[in-house]
């Protein structure tokens, strides 16, 4: 076992798009689709074990989004199991407006998501209870629905 912290700064991960990968709620925040992701700065308190790699505290800066902090693992069978938080870049984007109503964005709580998958397909699936204090819908609830109750618009 080893234990430590890791570190890096302006890295490009070729070919992967962390925008492209958090999907509508990047967009909706304003952040611009990319082929690659360049990751300013990057940190994180790692431990190295038989049992998988484990990162805690980790803290990301990513220009074209934000800031992404969380924790997670990573299995000797290379499954991803990561909880993280995305806080994004002010202004901008449709959730530029509701940052400050929602508790979004650098001022607020940011865009919980999970990393799930493997390493060489990793999945970012949002976590949206909790993100608005418990009052936002269900991740079978279309965006356009969840809008039109943050609006106060009925389902016709």
């Amino acid at each position: 076992m080893t234990t430590g912290p890791l570190s890096a700064s302006d890295v490009t991960l070729s070919g992967f798009s962390m925008v492209s990968k958090l999907g509508a709620l990047a967009s909706l925040g304003g952040a611009r689709g990319e082929s690659d992701t360049l990751i300013q700065s990057m940190s994180s308190k790692l431990r190295l074990a038989p049992e998988g790699y484990r990162f805690d505290a980790l803290n990301i800066v990513v220009p074209s989004l934000g800031t992404v902090t969380g924790a997670g693992t990573i299995s000797p069978s290379n499954s991803l199991n990561f909880r993280m938080l995305a806080k994004l870049n002010a202004g901008g984007g449709a959730l530029g407006g509701l940052k400050g109503v929602a508790g979004l964005g650098q001022s607020g709580n940011g865009l919980p998501f999970r990393i799930q998958g493997t390493t060489s397909n990793p999945v970012f699936v949002p976590e949206f209870t909790g993100a608005f204090g418990g009052q936002m819908a269900a991740p079978s609830q279309g965006i356009g629905e969840f809008l039109g109750g943050l609006t106060g618009k009925k389902k016709k």
